[in-house]
């Protein structure tokens, strides 16, 4: 495989050496290979087939595992909202005056709402007017 030196550095070890190129090394690999017949060939396509079936079928179902573990934890979350909206205590403010008399912490706990939304998220139902 060496052929002959570029050159010698004063170590004594060589620099570069001349090498084959990668497709004749290839071609020697190849020759001493035995020949696959078409039967084989096919062979081996379907069995590649198979595992790349049966890996996808593992993920599709991997995949729908958590899907289902996301929705659940989606409705989950909006029953836990709404059981929390339901069990706080409410309060009416007429007067805006108060709410700027409030500290910075209570106004942003504070929101507004519609009667009919408030309604319809206590009750689950809509008001006729």
């Amino acid at each position: 495989m060496v052929k002959t030196l570029q050159g010698m550095p004063k170590s004594g070890k060589p620099w570069k050496v001349d090498s084959k190129p990668f497709n004749s090394l290839d071609t020697e690999l190849k020759e001493g290979l035995p020949k696959k017949t078409y039967e084989q060939k096919m062979k081996e396509k379907a069995e590649i087939k198979e595992a790349r079936d049966y890996e996808k079928q593992l993920k599709d179902e991997k995949s729908e595992v958590k899907r289902k573990r996301r929705e659940k934890s989606e409705a989950k979350k909006k029953l836990k909202e709404k059981n929390q909206f339901k069990s706080s205590s409410f309060q009416v403010i007429k007067d805006p005056k108060k709410m700027k008399k409030m500290n910075k912490k209570l106004r942003q706990q504070v929101s507004s709402l519609p009667p009919d939304m408030f309604y319809k998220l206590m009750h689950g139902k809509t008001i006729n007017y």
